[in-house]
């Protein structure tokens, strides 16, 4: 039996690329039982962009962080499996497919894959920033932007636009460090691997991010 996924898209202020986020996550091609999510203030205009699409929405209860957020959101699901991204991507139709599959694994906690701005439509300072992401100098070791050189690679993080994880595991190490402002991917991360888990990355499981 396919496991449960819930996808969690934190927003705020962004509705339009929003819109277009959850257009690609609604036509999944993935076989399982899938939902999506968004969570952000409760008078947020990506509010009425969710619901117009039969999308939940969920308060982030005034948190101030998107860490914070997405542990809110996290309380309010009960999949097997839970992913990540952002409210300015374009999501292939296989990507929670292309994921979910390495859940089979058992050695498997989670696993993401790379983001680039989109090819036919990026600016050059877009194509500079994916440079950089792919830059082990300028992203501090984090994986943003490097595909991996197999098709399944273990990795010491992974990018928040781009994650999934074993639900198990999030609750085991508690979710995201409250109040984590910035970089809370690679602490969230850490905490998994510092538990003795191991991450993943699938060099075909590309997000579009218009960053």
């Amino acid at each position: 039996m396919a496991r449960s996924v819930s996808v969690i898209v934190p927003s705020v202020g962004n509705a339009d690329e929003l819109g277009i986020a959850l257009d690609g996550l609604l036509v999944q091609t993935y076989f399982g039982p899938l939902e999506v999510v968004v969570v952000g203030p409760s008078g947020d205009p990506g509010r009425q962009q969710a619901e117009s699409r039969g999308v939940r929405f969920i308060s982030d209860a005034g948190s101030r962080t998107r860490a914070d957020a997405c542990n809110v959101a996290l309380d309010s699901t009960e999949s097997d499996l839970v992913f990540f991204t952002d409210d300015d991507v374009i999501v292939p139709k296989d990507w929670v497919e292309r994921l979910a599959r390495w859940f089979e694994r058992p050695e498997v906690a989670g696993v993401g894959g790379p983001n680039f701005a989109p090819p036919e439509s990026s600016t050059i300072q877009q194509q500079i920033i994916d440079v950089s992401f792919c830059s082990q100098i300028f992203t501090a070791g984090t994986n943003y932007g490097k595909r991996g050189e197999s098709e399944l690679q273990e990795v010491e993080q992974l990018p928040g636009v781009n994650s999934s994880y074993r639900r198990s595991v999030l609750k085991e190490i508690g979710g995201f460090p409250e109040g984590s402002i910035g970089a809370e991917d690679v602490l969230l991360d850490y905490l998994i691997r510092s538990a003795g888990h191991r991450l993943w990355t699938d060099r075909s499981a590309v997000m579009w991010h218009r960053r």
